[in-house]
């Protein structure tokens, strides 16, 4: 973009030019426009949204998650409880979602069921974090379930999620899932109580 600046620089200088030099500067001039149109055009759009599709993919993997959970486990309403650290299974996988709004999804739930925990679960307080990629056979579209299992006896229905159950932050998860396509459901468990389910379309990989 700035090669292109700088090679319309000089444009001024049409008008002085004596009449019979201004027919040869004009072709020239059309075709430094032509050109540099097209990189301050379309090429500079490619570009800056190359630049906006990377800034928001991320790499969700057990250390991400494990980072988030220790950020949710240090606020001042958990420090005198007892939490065990996070069973994490799964390898994860790249999705397309701004990293700062990964962080309040995965923030919201995880502070939700370690709330509920707190109230309604034998102690020590321990969660589940599943990282699984699904493939939907009709579609053979890929997503990332972040299966957040915990062992309250506390009730908690998708019709309560769907009604943004706003008192414990989970309406400003649902707005910010519904940019991304995302999902939220509460599933049963085998072993847990119940697992609060993330689910986000992934990223194709590139050749």
């Amino acid at each position: 973009m700035i090669a292109a600046f700088e090679d319309l620089r000089g444009l001024e200088g049409l008008q002085r030019a004596p009449n019979r030099e201004r027919h040869g500067l004009k072709l020239e001039w059309a075709r430094r426009l032509s050109r540099s149109g097209h990189v301050l055009g379309r090429k500079a759009f490619e570009e800056l949204s190359g630049v906006i599709r990377s800034l928001c993919i991320v790499a969700v993997d057990p250390a991400t998650i494990r980072e988030i959970f220790a950020q949710v486990v240090a606020e001042p309403q958990f420090a005198k409880v007892q939490i065990a650290e996070p069973q994490i299974a799964g390898e994860g996988a790249k999705i397309r979602v701004f990293h700062t709004d990964l962080e309040d999804i995965v923030t919201n739930v995880l502070r939700n069921s370690l709330q509920s925990s707190v109230l309604y679960s034998p102690k020590p307080i321990a969660l589940g974090i599943d990282l699984v990629t699904e493939m939907d056979e009709i579609t053979g579209l890929s997503t990332l379930a972040i299966r957040i299992k915990d062992r309250s006896t506390e009730q908690l229905s998708n019709e309560m999620l769907r009604g943004r159950y706003v008192e414990r932050g989970m309406g400003i998860t649902a707005d910010l899932l519904s940019r991304y396509d995302g999902s939220i459901a509460v599933e049963p468990e085998r072993g847990w109580q119940k697992a609060v389910v993330l689910r986000f379309f992934t990223v194709e990989e590139g050749p």
